[in-house]
Parts: structure tokens; C-alpha cells; sequence
């Protein structure tokens, strides 16, 4: 099958302007960063996701928490986060580490949590700064899932929503199911196509019944 390290389903229009109504520009490669290629925010300057021409991979989502720990204005922008990561050359699991120890470095900000990764070594982490496992920086693993049981999938399927890594959301475990089905749809067309193949996830709406009281 095709030798895909990555792949990766982000909400378009992005989240940010949806939501928070922040101007935002669509993924470019930046022009005081020419090996980024991401969203930017216009205001903070930073990103949701980004990925480097040599295959560094940055993804932040907010925690969503009822009252922030710090008001709006007075905590740096999580947005900075991925571009840190882009910047540098630590590998994955080392920068997290080392943001997570750097004195109240994660406690500066408002929740978050952030996936890092290099799509040419295959090396992933996760850190969150709220929850059961804030401040852990945690490595994502490679091998195939034991809630993926077409193997043809090949892979670990892996859900991010305003929570902790695949929080048992409506939306993450439907999401992360569609694209179970849609990647080994794909790659089965790849073997007897020998093309690739577009993968599409249909858009929901959950009832509030069956949403965190959040409902996010």
C-alpha cells in the first residue's frame, strides 16, 4: 500500500475563526517563515496546525474550560505553541518535555493541547496542560490501534477535540470510526487501483442529550 506516515483531518473554515470571529488567513507558507506551511492567526501571529518542509507537524486545539484560569489579554497566545515546535529541531517527545518543565512554562497559558510530531522518523507526542495527565508529555504510538480492527488500516487512529487526546466524545469516537472505514476504503483502492483516493468525513450535529454540558 501507499507509504503515508500522516494523515491528517482538520475542520475547514478553521476553528478559530469560527468561533472566536479572529481573523485568520487560510494555509500559505509564511513569508518570514518560509518553510511553514500553515493558517496564521492575524492577530497573535501563531497557528492551529503547521507542517515544515522537512516534516515537522504541529497541532494545537484549546481545553475547554467553564471559567479560564487567566482573562482574555493577560496569557500569551496558545497559537505560538506549534510555531515553537516548527522553529526548532528537538524531537518530538524532547520539546515536550522540555515546555513541560520549564518552570510554569504550560501554566502560563490557558488550556490546551498540543501534538507534535516528524512525518520522516514517525515519532509523535502529545502534552495537555488541564486534565488527569496535564503536564505529562505523552508519545503517541505508531502501531495500529486496538480500536482499529480492519488491518487495513495499518495504523493508530487518534481523536483531538477541546478535551484531552480521544476523549470519549460523540463527535471523536464517530470521527475517529468514519475515518477507521474511510482509510482502509482508501487503501484497499489503493491496492487495486494503484491510485490515491480522497478521504471525506460527513459533517454531524449531535443532539445536546449526548454532548458534554459543555457542548463543544
Amino acid at each position: 500500500g501507499p507509504s503515508v506516515r500522516l494523515t491528517l483531518l482538520l475542520p475547514s473554515p478553521p476553528l478559530p475563526s469560527l468561533l472566536l470571529r479572529r481573523p485568520t488567513q487560510q494555509m500559505h507558507f509564511w513569508p518570514d517563515r518560509a518553510d511553514v506551511l500553515a493558517g496564521r492567526d492575524e492577530d497573535a501571529k501563531g497557528t492551529w496546525m503547521g507542517i515544515t518542509r522537512t516534516g515537522r507537524v504541529a497541532v494545537v486545539t484549546n481545553y475547554h474550560e467553564e471559567t479560564p484560569r487567566h482573562p482574555p489579554g493577560t496569557s500569551p497566545s496558545r497559537g505560538e505553541l506549534p510555531v515553537k515546535f516548527l522553529d526548532g529541531d528537538d524531537a518530538p517527545l524532547d520539546f515536550l518535555r522540555a515546555l513541560a518543565e520549564d518552570g510554569g512554562g504550560v501554566e502560563k497559558y490557558n488550556g490546551f493541547s498540543l501534538i507534535v510530531g516528524d512525518a520522516r522518523t514517525g515519532e509523535f507526542a502529545c502534552l495537555s496542560n488541564r486534565g488527569d495527565d496535564a503536564g505529562t508529555a505523552t508519545p503517541l504510538a505508531a502501531k495500529q490501534s486496538a480500536e482499529c480492527s480492519d488491518e487495513d488500516v495499518g495504523g493508530a487512529i487518534y481523536g483531538l477535540s477541546n478535551a484531552a487526546l480521544d476523549a470519549p466524545w460523540p463527535k471523536i469516537k464517530n470521527g475517529k470510526k468514519a475515518m477507521e472505514e474511510e482509510m482502509a476504503r482508501v487503501n484497499r483502492a489503493w491496492h487495486v487501483f494503484g491510485a490515491k483516493s480522497e478521504v471525506r468525513l460527513p459533517f454531524a450535529r449531535y443532539p445536546p442529550h449526548v454532548m458534554p454540558r459543555h457542548r463543544i
